[in-house]
């Protein structure tokens, strides 16, 4: 709910790998607490300008995402590289995959497809 609450980020500059590095003991306790996996595919990157609070947030929201998406034994797969000058963090599971009808309302502030969900994970 606090996107309601649009605070100034605070951006700084900061290696994103090394902030997925951090966060990856939380990430795989709670992957192996479900039967499944998390692999962490570092390239070498840049420093970016980021606020890591709101980093740190959109990697839960989107592993979160990801792990419930897999069915037991599944492996999600966070990766960073550049591609085109441009840092590119990824997120791969090995769910069914979304349906079309969906696709285009991703980010939608409040669209959800789960029975208890906020549909705000994505656009935070």
């Amino acid at each position: 709910m606090s996107v309601a609450n649009r605070k100034q980020s605070n951006l700084r500059y900061q290696n994103l790998n090394e902030l997925l590095i951090k966060l990856f003991p939380l990430l795989q306790a709670d992957a192996l607490n479900q039967g499944k996996s998390i692999v962490l595919d570092l390239g070498e990157i840049a420093n970016l300008e980021i606020d890591s609070n709101e980093i740190i947030q959109l990697v839960l929201n989107l592993t979160r995402n990801g792990l419930e998406a897999m069915a037991q034994d599944g492996c999600l797969r966070i990766k960073t590289f550049v591609e085109k000058q441009t840092v590119v963090l990824s997120f791969t599971d090995e769910g069914t995959g979304i349906i079309t009808e969906h696709i285009s309302k991703l980010g939608t502030l409040f669209f959800t497809t789960k029975e208890n969900g906020s549909g705000l994970g994505m656009p935070i």
